[in-house]
């Protein structure tokens, strides 16, 4: 998969960018699914925000686009916010259709 990452901050810290490869990795299981990967990182200098870090993730892969932001005090936290969002969304993307609701959905139309 490849991954673009892009930082609109005064600085993120290097260990928060080496660690988003191997933060991405837990989307092993779709890998075959996701062509391409796009991380950013935003700090809003507002004094009445409380959480600074927002980090946006985007997913490109088969026909779908999926993304995930989420919000944190610093940018490793935003980083595991939005890598948790963005698994369940991959989960329920790509995740098979039980039969019997398949059944069902023909039933209604």
């Amino acid at each position: 998969m490849e991954i673009a990452l892009v930082d609109r901050t005064a600085g993120v810290p290097k260990e928060v960018l080496e660690s988003v490869p191997t933060k991405l990795e837990t989307l092993h299981r779709h890998d075959h699914c996701l062509e391409k990967a796009e991380v950013k990182f935003i700090e809003h200098n507002n004094p009445r925000i409380e959480k600074k870090e927002q980090c946006n993730i985007t997913v490109y892969g088969r026909g779908h686009v999926i993304r995930a932001t989420a919000y944190g005090n610093d940018a490793m936290s935003a980083l595991d916010i939005g890598i948790n969002k963005l698994v369940h969304a991959v989960e329920k993307t790509f995740k098979p259709i039980d039969k019997t609701l398949r059944k069902a959905i023909h039933k209604r139309t």
